[in-house]
């Protein structure tokens, strides 16, 4: 396992870190124990989960209350809008009790960082950065019951992440969590350089996409529907090199031999994310996306060309009224210069009412697919071998190689 840096709050993430959204309610009868524990084993050192994810933070704490505890980084996020998804929650009482509810069933004295889970509309980064929630955070910061602040993405309501990087600009946020796929790049690659300048910490969710919400990257299966999906909303040209399971097929090698470890190696190709998380409640599933640390950066010529092909595709967009891309047309920021959720397999869709709205409307649309967004999957067929190290990642002294 490598590390990185994650942005200046001195902390060293692994480069794969481990979602949550598996562990409580939606399970499905799997051992988060033995997930965890296997986590530690691999180096892995940075768990996120959320309030929202039912179930979630309570099997976390008790798991990591059994001596794990030291070995992870905590992440864990709070909806901060009332039941309507729009009016915002501003009372320093309410921030206090998301805190002091998320620490006890974490079982825990700090939470190492707590999000924002997604500040959605223009105006209420700053309404959180200059308002009262703001002294109530600085407040749990010098108590020692948070440690960082951050912010993750709100999706579709905010398809070119302007939350993220309004929050990056104000002093104080130090993490943000864009959505970061194949599929969805063209936002966050447009974004970095100014995180980048902020010193703020990048992590990656979603690098495999989610399955219930017609777009995944799991396998070949999962490719071919998600590119006819695409096709179909308008995100992607109609065109031959967007056609059947062997659209990324040159991005496979020794290293990566399946389109989800590729995805993950996409995402890792960018020195300017810090960890990509992904959601997984199955120790072999962990181990492969785990392995994809050691594969290094795709060279440029490949990324270059995953750049060129998807640079342009926006899984996040809504409906399907979208304007059909033309083959070769454009709409690409230029931004590459400075430059989940995995499943379970089996695992039922999440249900609605533990999620906030922005994904209870996504689910709603795609609630015919199954929930397998995918985790690397070991068995999956390879392509002829690539061999290539890339220069997009920083060099190896730059990097911390100490195990969690």
């Amino acid at each position: 396992m490598r590390y990185r840096q994650l942005g200046r709050t001195g902390l060293t993430v692994s480069e794969i870190s481990l979602g949550g959204l598996f562990f409580g309610k939606l399970a499905a009868g799997r051992d988060t124990g033995a997930t965890v524990a296997r986590a530690a084993e691999l180096g892995i050192n940075l768990i996120d989960t959320a309030a929202a994810y039912t179930g979630s933070e309570e099997e976390l704490g008790r798991v990591l209350a059994e001596g794990l505890r030291r070995k992870f980084l905590i992440a864990t996020k709070w909806w901060p809008y009332m039941d309507d998804g729009r009016t915002m929650k501003v009372t320093p009482a309410e921030l206090q009790a998301a805190v002091e509810g998320s620490l006890r069933r974490l079982r825990t004295d700090t939470i190492d960082l707590f999000l924002f889970h997604s500040l959605t509309f223009p105006g209420d980064v700053e309404r959180v950065r200059h308002g009262p929630l703001w002294y109530e955070l600085d407040r749990l910061k010098h108590d020692g019951k948070i440690r960082h602040i951050g912010l993750s993405n709100s999706g579709s309501d905010d398809p070119e992440d302007d939350r993220l990087t309004e929050a990056a600009r104000e002093e104080g946020f130090e993490v943000v969590m864009p959505e970061f796929l194949l599929f969805r790049q063209r936002a966050v690659r447009a974004a970095l350089p100014t995180y980048r300048r902020a010193h703020v910490g990048v992590i990656g969710i979603m690098p495999l996409g989610q399955a219930a919400w017609g777009y995944g990257l799991r396998d070949r299966t999962y490719l071919a529907d998600s590119l006819k999906t695409l096709r179909e909303k308008g995100a992607l040209p109609d065109a031959p090199e967007y056609r059947g399971a062997g659209a990324l097929d040159f991005l496979l090698d020794d290293a990566t031999p399946t389109i989800a470890a590729a995805a993950l190696r996409f995402c890792l190709s960018y020195d300017g994310i810090s960890t990509v998380c992904c959601g997984t409640n199955d120790p072999e599933h962990l181990t492969a996306n785990a392995a994809v640390s050691d594969a290094g950066p795709l060279d440029d010529a490949r990324l270059a060309r995953a750049e060129e092909l998807f640079g342009d595709c926006d899984c996040a967009a809504q409906g399907s009224g979208a304007e059909p891309l033309a083959a070769g047309s454009s709409r690409r920021r230029t931004s590459s210069s400075g430059v989940p959720v995995n499943s379970t397999p089996n695992a039922q869709a999440p249900s609605t009412s533990m999620m906030p709205r922005r994904f209870q409307r996504r689910t709603a649309r795609r609630r015919n697919w199954s929930l397998e967004a995918g985790s690397v999957n070991p068995k999956s067929s390879s392509s002829p071998s690539t061999r290539s190290r890339g220069r997009r990642r920083s060099s190896s002294a730059q990097r911390c190689s100490a195990r969690a």
